[in-house]
């Protein structure tokens, strides 16, 4: 399962907030049978990041 997380954060020592949206990929979960969510599901067009 994927969890999508939004956070604003600023880069060190710049005053410019940049938008994160990341999605988390649960790999061990990827080899269970009962599992139909798989790495083509996520929606990487919507992401800028995929923790994996």
């Amino acid at each position: 399962m994927i969890t999508i997380a939004i956070a604003a954060t600023t880069a060190f020592g710049a005053q410019a907030n940049t938008n994160i949206v990341a999605g988390y990929f649960a790999d061990w979960q990827y080899a269970n049978p009962d599992n139909g969510y798989t790495v083509k599901d996520i929606p990487a067009e919507n992401l800028t990041h995929i923790i994996y």
